[in-house]
């Protein structure tokens, strides 16, 4: 017995060190991969901040130079139009550019009103909101001499915000830039330019005080990584933030942790690894202390039962946490796009795959998605609300039909919303209401993650043509802050975690008919993807928690089972008592389980599933064991010590079955 200790100790303690140098390594694989994403961050705001404020240093020389050429030689003010248009079309920042009088700074009007400012587009669209004047130089006085003269030119914060998304500085996060006084010279968010607020009102409305040290940093010129936690979401973040040098301002980035904190497939394997290696050796380092606990047999065999059972309950706790934290979701073959590069190196294959085809290059329609609703009308059957909108060139001959068949859908309600032409761009845009009928994967219900997918076609979908996301109709891609989805959107028993476009090549074994059908092999069909998570608190009330109570009830039934004439009178064992109590609980957990695989629709064996297992296979060894228990012969496994082998083995027998189902159907 003693050398079975000390090896079993040898064993235990050799598990829990492979367990923590496999732990260890995985999280120096995430913390290096942490410090090269956010190294790659900082290069590019480095970049970012340099290339930005050349280009306003740029700008002021010009300006700068004209107002001195304008004092200088009154006769050059007669073209300045034409080189105030040339300066905007070759900057992508500015939105207008003028010879002003200095009382015509005053607002937007009166720019429009001056016939010596040239704008970006009409002059009668300036928006003051978007104006943000960079710098003012004396240009003399007018030609009567009445009132000063000044060069202006002013940036679009807007522009400028899409300049920062061009210079690809918004990656894994987003990017706006602040004054010293925390004004936001540029932010994704419109509203908050358009209100004039601060970074000290925003951090106070959003609740994330940390935002508000972010501005102090802002306002003393420093740079660096702060730590940010949002107060009401509790979504840890980091924010950089860089100085610029021209201007005074700060650019700042925004970058979630989740998301690049999340192991891949591979570091998910070797963390699940080295977590259930250190379960297993503390369990069995649990069971031997409970061993050594007492000299009395009983109450030491009792100890090691405890405390191995309460090793195995917390590891199968831990390995649900395990699976509750990731939140990375794919299906085979899908090629999500949240960005314009990824956009276009996919189709740019595309196209290439097409003309190797025999066909032309495929035609694109930007098509975007908005969620207003999702509703579960059954376990594989949904209700969706929202809307979709195509964009089509004006100035291009109109090629293709409009519109967007959702192929997925049993029943389509849609009807044209609204149509806008601005420039040279026609909108078209339709609301819906979908009942779509679609397939999840439940085998680890109750901590199954789910995607609810929209699947769009051209309404042409013979013809060569590709629905491509609407990138620029939404303030941001990151899938974590749910583009596309109405900030209001609630879903009882689910937790909204991203939503994204995606590609999925579809093969049909059909022309549909049509003798020129382009998409019947691999033809990329665009989904619309929420990624939601089931909150695990309903189901494990409503489904957990009574198995708990029944295998409680079935350790008390198995706990009365006693020879012992004072035991037995005061507890009234018999086996027909056992067996009625088994049979009384069976037709409960049955048509508990029968209820449960009926309302998933699931044809597959799940996780929950083996937890009924579990307790049909328990009804039959606590009958049977009760059963030989009262026979006349005598039974040493089940007679000795009044039945104390059965007794001690009941909860380690069914933790160890739950812990190895848990650590199978959660592997990576």
């Amino acid at each position: 017995m003693k050398k079975l200790t000390i090896a079993l100790m040898v064993i235990a303690v050799l598990l829990f060190a492979c367990g923590i140098y496999n732990y260890y390594r995985y999280h120096s694989s995430i913390d290096a991969f942490s410090e090269q994403t956010l190294a790659e961050a900082r290069a590019r705001m480095q970049d970012s901040a340099e290339n930005i404020d050349r280009q306003i240093s740029d700008l002021q020389k010009q300006a700068a130079g004209l107002a001195e050429e304008f004092a200088r030689d009154f006769e050059l003010k007669a073209s300045s139009t034409t080189r105030f248009q040339e300066i905007l079309a070759s900057s992508p920042v500015l939105l207008g550019a003028g010879l002003l009088k200095r009382s015509e700074l005053a607002s937007a009007d009166s720019r429009r009103r001056s016939p010596g400012y040239v704008a970006k587009g009409e002059k009668a669209s300036l928006n003051l909101a978007d104006l943000l004047q960079l710098c003012v130089y004396s240009a003399g006085v007018t030609s009567d001499g009445d009132e000063d003269e000044v060069v202006v030119f002013d940036l679009s914060r807007q522009q400028l915000q899409n300049y920062l998304y061009s210079l690809h500085v918004c990656k894994q996060g987003y990017a706006f830039i602040i004054a010293s006084n925390g004004e936001f010279i540029c932010h994704p968010s419109e509203s908050l330019m358009r209100a004039g607020k601060t970074i000290y009102d925003h951090a106070n409305e959003e609740k994330v005080a940390s935002l508000a040290d972010l501005g102090k940093a802002a306002a003393s010129g420093q740079s660096g990584k702060f730590d940010l936690l949002a107060d009401v979401s509790g979504n840890p973040m980091w924010g950089l933030l860089l100085p610029m040098k021209t201007t005074g301002w700060s650019l700042v980035k925004i970058i979630l942790k989740e998301p690049v904190l999340q192991p891949t497939v591979e570091q998910q394997k070797q963390r699940y690894a080295a977590v259930t290696l250190i379960v297993v050796s503390i369990s069995m380092l649990l069971l031997l202390a409970g061993l050594a606990l007492s000299k009395d047999t009983n109450t030491r065999w009792w100890a090691a039962s405890v405390l191995l059972s309460a090793g195995l309950c917390v590891g199968i706790a831990v390995l649900w946490q395990l699976n509750l934290s990731n939140v990375r979701y794919s299906h085979r073959g899908e090629v999500p796009v949240a960005d314009e590069g990824v956009l276009e190196q996919y189709l740019d294959n595309l196209s290439y795959r097409m003309i190797l085809d025999g066909h032309d290059v495929p035609k694109r329609i930007k098509t975007g998605v908005f969620l207003q609703s999702v509703d579960f009308q059954s376990a594989v059957s949904l209700k969706i609300t929202g809307y979709v909108w195509q964009k089509f060139r004006t100035d291009l001959p109109m090629e293709v039909e409009e519109g967007v068949i959702f192929p997925d859908a049993q029943e389509v309600e849609m009807e044209k919303a609204y149509e806008r032409t601005i420039g040279n761009m026609r909108t078209v845009g339709w609301h819906f209401s979908l009942l779509l009928r679609e397939s999840f994967d439940y085998q680890t219900y109750p901590f199954d993650l789910e995607s609810v997918w929209l699947r769009m076609w051209p309404v042409e979908f013979d013809k060569n043509i590709v629905l491509v996301p609407d990138f620029d109709s939404y303030v941001l891609m990151t899938p974590e802050f749910l583009p596309g989805i109405e900030a209001s959107l609630l879903l009882p028993g689910w937790k909204l975690l991203q939503s994204n476009f995606s590609y999925l090549a579809a093969s049909y074994n059909t022309n549909f008919g049509i003798a020129r059908y382009a998409g019947i092999e691999d033809f990329p069909e665009l989904h619309f993807n929420l990624i939601i998570r089931r909150n695990f608190m309903d189901p494990f009330i409503s489904s957990i928690l009574p198995l708990i109570v029944v295998l409680i009830l079935l350790f008390i039934m198995q706990m009365t089972c006693s020879r012992e004439e004072n035991l037995k009178d005061l507890f009234g064992f018999s086996a027909g008592a056992i067996l009625a109590g088994v049979a009384a609980l069976f037709f409960v957990v049955i048509f508990a389980h029968i209820d449960l695989r009926k309302g998933l629709e699931v044809a597959k064996i799940m996780y929950m599933d083996f937890y009924y297992f579990v307790i049909y296979l328990l009804f039959m060894l606590v009958s049977v064991n009760s059963v030989l228990f009262c026979w006349p012969r005598e039974f040493s496994l089940i007679h000795y010590r009044d039945n104390l082998i059965p007794k001690l083995l009941y909860w380690p027998f069914v933790l160890s079955v739950l812990f190895v189902t848990t650590a199978f159907y959660f592997s990576p």
